[in-house]
C-alpha cells in the first residue's frame, strides 16, 4: 500500500538551469481518512476488511524483519566460528613450522630452513595485514 508522490520541475537561476524533483512515500498500512470515507461510501465492510488486511501486512513486516535479523546473527556466527578456526590452523601451522625451520637451519639445511621459515612468516603477516585492512574498510 506505499504511495508515491514526485514532482519534477526545471528551474533556472541565472544563466544555470536545472531539474528539482520532490518525492514523497507513504508506507503507511491503512489509507489516509479521506480515502476511508469514499471506501465505505462504496461498501460498508470494506472497512473491516482493509483493517484486517492491514493486520496481516503488519504480521507479515514483522516476521519478515525477524527473519533478516535471524539470518544477519547466524552470519555474524559464522565468520566468528571461521575465524576461531583460521587463527587456530594458524597457530598450529606455526608452531609446527617454526620449529622444523630452526631444525633445518641447524642441520645445515639452512637454504630450505629459511625458505621454510621466510614463507609461513611472511604468509601469516599478509594473512595479518589483509584482515587489518579489511577490518579497516569495513568500519569495524
Amino acid at each position: 500500500m506505499t504511495k508515491r508522490k514526485r514532482q519534477t520541475k526545471a528551474v533556472q537561476e541565472g544563466k544555470r538551469v536545472g531539474l528539482q524533483i520532490h518525492e514523497e512515500y507513504d508506507d503507511s498500512l491503512l489509507p489516509a481518512p479521506e480515502e476511508l470515507k469514499k471506501y465505505k461510501e462504496l461498501d460498508p465492510n470494506i472497512i473491516e476488511w482493509i483493517k484486517t488486511r492491514a493486520q496481516k501486512e503488519q504480521e507479515f513486516r514483522h516476521h519478515f524483519q525477524n527473519e533478516r535479523l535471524r539470518l544477519t546473527e547466524k552470519q555474524i556466527e559464522n565468520e566468528a566460528y571461521i575465524n576461531k578456526w583460521g587463527l587456530i590452523f594458524a597457530f598450529l601451522i606455526m608452531l609446527i613450522s617454526i620449529p622444523t625451520s630452526a631444525y633445518l637451519i641447524l642441520s645445515g639445511m639452512t637454504i630450505a630452513g629459511s625458505i621454510l621459515g621466510g614463507v609461513v612468516l611472511s604468509g601469516v603477516v599478509i594473512a595479518f595485514l589483509q584482515k587489518v585492512n579489511g577490518s579497516n574498510k569495513s568500519g569495524l
